[in-house]
Order: C-alpha cells, then structure tokens, then sequence
C-alpha cells in the first residue's frame, strides 16, 4: 500500500458496507495503526476476530495494535493463538518477540525472535528486532551483526541502519553512528525516525543547528510522541528551554502514559528552576516503572532533603532489593548510592554520604 490515507478511507467505506468480510476489517486495522488510529484500529481488529475468531491475519494485527498501545498481556494472547493456529508463522512469532522484550521478558523474547528467523531465515525484519533487543540489553556487538544481516537482505531497510547507528550511540562511537544515519535518510528520506536519531547524535557532537534541522524534519514527516520527544530534548540542549518545555508538554497531551515525555519535561523544569514540578513528574513515572529505580537519583536532586525524609528508607530498600543476575544491577546500584550519597550529605551526615558516593563511584568504573 503506496498511499495508506487512500486505501485506509476505501476500506472504512467498505467496512460500512453489509458484505463487509473480517478481511476488510483486518486490513483495515492494520492501515488506521498504520496512521496512528489505534483505537480505530483495535474496534476494527476486534471486529474481525468476532466475525472469525480462528483468522490468523486478524489476531495478529489485533495484536500489533495492542501492542503499541501498551495492552502487551493482550497482544501476547492474540499472538499465541496465531502461533497455535500456524506454528511456522515467521511475522507472529517475530512481533511476540517484541512483545515480549516490551515486557521486559528478554530471554524469552530472543527465543520467540530466532525461532522466527529460523523459520525465514532471509527475514530482514527479525534480524533487525533482533538488534534492536540487543541494543536495550547493551550487547553492542550483537546488535551490529544482527542489524547488518537485515541489511545484507534488504538493503534498503531503513530501520536497520538506525539501529546499526545506535549499536555505534551506545559506545560513544558518534562519527560512525552519523555515517550509519546518513545511510539511512539517503535511502529513505521519509524515515522519521532516521532523522530523530540523526538529531540525536548531532545533538551529542555539539552542533545543535543541524540537529535542529534534523528533529524538526523528524516532527514534519511524523508529528508523534517519539519525535516530539527528540525535538524537546533538542531544544533542551540548545538552551530554548521555553520551545522545549511546549513540545515536552505536547507530548503528553498525545500520550499522557509516555514515560519519556514526563522524563524530559521533568528534566527540562530542572533546568528551568521549577523542581517541584519535575519531582512530582519523576514519581509519577517511578510509580508507572518501579523496576526503574534510578529515577531515585532524580528526585534526590530536585531540592535539599533533611534526615527524617521518607526517601531516604525508600533508596535503601531499593538498594537491598536489587538482583547481582539483573542485567542493569551495576547501573541501578551506582544511580541508588548517588542518590543516597546526595541525600545524606544533605543531612549533614557527611561519613555516610561519602561512603555511598565512593560506592557509587567504584560501581560507575566498573
């Protein structure tokens, strides 16, 4: 589909139509996703699971719209009742693997992802979920080869080189991540996320008009809340505190769940002078993720805390519940003992706090 507003508007005519068949319904949920429409998309993905509840095509765009509204439990049944119905269903068991790595479930999302690419090994689509799973799990590496076999069968995959681009991101490897990104935007100059993550690295290299330029571009091709965010963050960097706050505040307006939203508008209210605000936006997001315990490090840096704040018990109890198994057990441990270092120096208690930021310190070399 060349022109997805078009053959979208087509298909909600059809769809009003008595004949209408749960094709019709299926492809359409997948083309109002396509467009943003998620809750058009859902009613019209139930739709066609309620006229034929065994249609593989249906339950799996069901699923792909659920998924992208955070109803992951859902979407994960949908896409097992997919793979029950047709175990060698590359693309099902490639989206239940995104699901599950949403779901922060990543050996089994490696599982579902390699099982897909065992199924269709020329699959440029689960090589590059494959990185991408990679990338949120710091395996750099990994990650690279992964996204240069999407590459090998698809050259043109867009997506692939911004993951390839953030696989180099993740390293502090700009120069090469720019060469990455420019690879992409040259072959898809419509690929808005190429340009967020170009505006990105350009931000990190200091020159703040060209990623300007490029998060602006970003915003034009698709004014959603990813690129919003990269356009605040931009802003941000460039001192327009002002724009970025509009566009942070933009952002969750679209999205009111968007994590990154509140992060950045919280930390762009830091810069601004206005903590509390930015505090009450940290513990919101903190009590949506309480797995993400460094934004305890956040809200100790928002004001000056005495002896008796309950924060204080909160971080060392964190820090008493973290896993040594836990991939991100390092990160989490150095954010927690920053932030109670902060805090007890706070309180005058200047032994104890010098302990936990030498804690910290040791944990940030490691």
């Amino acid at each position: 589909v060349n022109n997805v507003p078009v053959a979208a508007d087509f298909l909600r005519r059809a769809s009003r139509s008595p004949a209408a068949n749960p094709a019709v319904f299926s492809n359409l949920c997948d083309l109002e996703r396509r467009l943003g429409r998620h809750n058009t998309a859902i009613a019209a993905g139930r739709q066609a699971v309620s006229m034929a509840p065994k249609f593989a095509h249906a339950l799996n765009n069901l699923a792909i719209a659920l998924q992208e509204v955070g109803a992951l439990d859902e979407a994960l049944g949908f896409l097992d009742q997919v793979i029950k119905l047709e175990p060698k269903n590359a693309g099902a068991h490639s989206n239940r693997g995104n699901t599950l790595k949403l779901m922060g479930r990543n050996k089994e999302a490696e599982v579902a992802l390699r099982r897909a690419i065992k199924h269709r090994p020329r699959m440029a689509s689960a090589h590059n979920n494959l990185a991408g799973l990679y990338i949120s799990q710091h395996k750099w590496d990994k990650a690279r080869a992964a996204a240069r076999k999407a590459i090998a069968v698809q050259p043109e995959f867009a997506q692939a080189y911004v993951n390839l681009a953030e696989s180099y991101v993740g390293e502090a490897r700009n120069a090469e991540a720019l060469e990455e990104i420019k690879k992409a935007v040259a072959g898809a100059p419509g690929h808005a996320p190429a340009y967020a993550v170009m505006a990105r690295i350009l931000k990190d290299l200091g020159h703040f008009s060209g990623a300007l330029q490029a998060a602006s571009k970003a915003v034009e091709l698709h004014r959603n809340p990813q690129t919003l965010v990269v356009l605040a963050e931009t802003l941000d960097g460039a001192g327009r505190l002002e724009e970025a706050v509009m566009a942070a505040r933009e952002v969750l307006a679209l999205d009111p769940s968007s994590t990154a939203g509140q992060d950045w508008l919280a930390y762009i209210l830091l810069d601004k002078g206005e903590a509390e605000e930015a505090a009450a936006l940290f513990e919101k997001t903190l009590a949506a993720r309480p797995e993400r315990v460094g934004y305890y490090y956040n809200i100790a840096i928002t004001k000056k805390y005495s002896a008796d704040d309950p924060l204080i018990r909160r971080i060392e109890e964190a820090i008493s519940r973290q896993d040594e198994s836990d991939p991100s057990y390092v990160e989490n441990c150095m954010r927690l003992h920053f932030a109670l270092g902060k805090i007890q120096t706070d309180c005058g208690e200047n032994d104890r706090g010098f302990d936990a930021l030498h804690t910290a310190n040791r944990l940030k070399r490691t």
